[in-house]
């Protein structure tokens, strides 16, 4: 499946979804999109072998929207090209859930929410020479009730992890399983923590 060429695509619907991938397929997503309604989400992908590919501007203002989905052991690649910018109150970079790998080779902002949320299960978050900032709201790096997130950092030093405002920089929320990462920077610079262990997992 594709979403190319020089279509730009405006969701101003409820609950809409522009690009849902499954059974082992593989998504591309090379025009913009725009997430104006309420509970837009980019691009969703579940289910092993499965894959999609960004590589396009995704913006909006829509309320609660999210620019990615990824669970059931699927991969969804952020790439260079690809450049989030969500204005819209309480957003989600990306949803990394139940078996989910996100590779974010692009830049990500959440103006007001999360960056990247794993919500349950296990969720492999990938940075390779990216940048994912949370200008306010909840965290740049959420883990929820019965959830578990790696980080695999490029070791160079090129993806920074920012939470500005009240964001925290990571939250362990209540019944968090457990938090790992390598070679990342993460970074609070305003009134949250740089790690908010809620869940008070050692």
């Amino acid at each position: 499946a594709m979403v190319s060429r020089t279509d730009n695509y405006t969701v101003t619907g409820k609950n809409a979804t522009v690009m849902r991938v499954s059974g082992s397929a593989e998504g591309v997503i090379t025009s913009g999109i725009a997430l104006n309604g309420e509970n837009g989400t980019a691009a969703v992908v579940g289910g092993d072998e499965s894959e999609i590919y960004a590589a396009s501007q995704i913006i909006g203002n829509g309320s609660n929207s999210t620019a990615f989905d990824v669970s059931g052991g699927a991969r969804l690649f952020n790439q260079y090209q690809g450049v989030v910018d969500l204005t819209g109150p309480n957003s989600t970079g990306a949803r990394v859930h139940d078996g989910g790998n996100f590779i974010n080779r692009g830049s990500m902002r959440i103006a007001s929410g999360i960056g990247v949320d794993v919500g349950s299960g296990y969720g492999q978050y990938v940075p390779v020479d990216s940048s994912l900032r949370v200008d306010d709201g909840t965290a740049a790096l959420r883990v929820g009730n019965g959830g578990w997130l790696k980080i695999y950092g490029d070791g160079q030093g090129a993806s920074n992890i920012y939470a500005m405002g009240k964001a925290d920089g990571l939250l362990l929320d209540n019944g968090a399983q457990g938090f790992e990462a390598n070679d990342i920077i993460l970074g609070a610079y305003g009134s949250g923590s740089v790690i908010n262990n809620r869940a008070e997992t050692s």
